[in-house]
């Protein structure tokens, strides 16, 4: 979403550059050009357009709706649902994503897709012009677009605007990282900072954690699931439901329900995720916490939440 949130950038495309990259994907296609430019990511996060099946969970309103995607990068969100919407606003900060999007939707023949440049604290749409929200990865970066205030209120201020935009009775879409995942416990790295145990400490700890080895403020704050429904409770919304996405948000197989006893009994006791260190990780504990009775707290420790909450 932002210059410091290139990773899916600086990895794939730093021996070639944007403009390279663009010209390659008018010359030969943008699937080719992705998969011979883009080494570091798997293919399937830029191409695979399962990553917006949660949709479905949603009526639409008979392809009438119309969707704002903040933060989306590549567009793979916004052509998954084009298909379910009337129109699609894919607004991203990055000039160069917003390009590719439209070279994209050029090749594709998608026709009701929107490229923007624009900024998540500024949205350039009147109240009430959208059904779907979607912040699909972009919250916890928000902070880093106003670094004069402090990232929580930044963050809240990102929803306000999304809330402002939508519809009475219009749906947000958040997909997060939990603060508490099992794995982030455990010793594994947070992705934002590469900083191990950050997201564990007292925000002022973290700061100071942060700026010994990174030399910068602590800003790209994730919450826990208790954090992300008071902090949308207080922006406005409501009817909060939370689903965890397996193995994450970003390629899901399934979507948990996390307040479902019998949907996370059946899910430990039946259902496999790939062979990863993360379902090692995940499934121990999970079974250790359903074997003593503790089904609750399994929800807590998920890696990622994906949350839907009504205006």
């Amino acid at each position: 979403m932002v210059k410091e949130n290139n990773r899916y950038l600086t990895e794939g495309l730093t021996a070639l550059g944007w403009e390279e990259f663009l010209s390659d994907c008018r010359k030969q296609g943008y699937e080719k050009s992705v998969e011979k430019h883009i080494k570091s990511l798997e293919k399937g996060y830029i191409l695979d357009l399962k990553r917006g099946d949660w949709s479905y969970l949603l009526s639409l309103n008979n392809g009438e709706s119309k969707l704002l995607d903040i933060g989306s990068g590549w567009g793979t969100i916004s052509i998954a649902l084009s298909k379910r919407c009337k129109q699609v606003v894919a607004m991203d900060i990055s000039e160069e994503k917003s390009r590719f999007v439209k070279l994209r939707c050029e090749q594709d023949m998608v026709k009701n897709i929107f490229p923007l440049n624009a900024n998540a604290l500024e949205l350039p749409f009147a109240d009430n012009s959208f059904d779907l929200v979607v912040l699909n990865g972009v919250l916890e970066w928000s902070a880093l677009l106003n670094k004069n205030k402090d990232p929580l209120s930044v963050q809240k201020a990102c929803l306000n605007e999304a809330k402002r935009v939508l519809k009475d009775n219009g749906m947000l879409y958040l997909a997060i990282e939990n603060r508490f995942a099992a794995t982030l416990l455990l010793g594994y790295k947070d992705e934002h900072t590469t900083l191990r145990f950050i997201t564990l400490l007292p925000r002022k700890l973290a700061n100071v954690y942060s700026k010994v080895f990174l030399k910068r403020d602590y800003r790209t704050y994730t919450h826990s699931l208790r954090s992300y429904r008071n902090i949308l409770q207080e922006v406005g919304f409501k009817e909060i439901i939370f689903f965890a996405p397996l193995p994450g948000y970003r390629d899901f197989a399934y979507l948990i329900p996390l307040d479902s006893k019998q949907m996370l009994r059946y899910f430990t006791s039946n259902i496999a995720l790939p062979l990863t260190i993360f379902g090692y990780v995940f499934f121990s504990l999970a079974k250790l916490f359903m074997s003593f009775g503790f089904w609750r707290i399994v929800k807590y420790f998920v890696p990622d939440f994906s949350i839907f909450a009504r205006k």
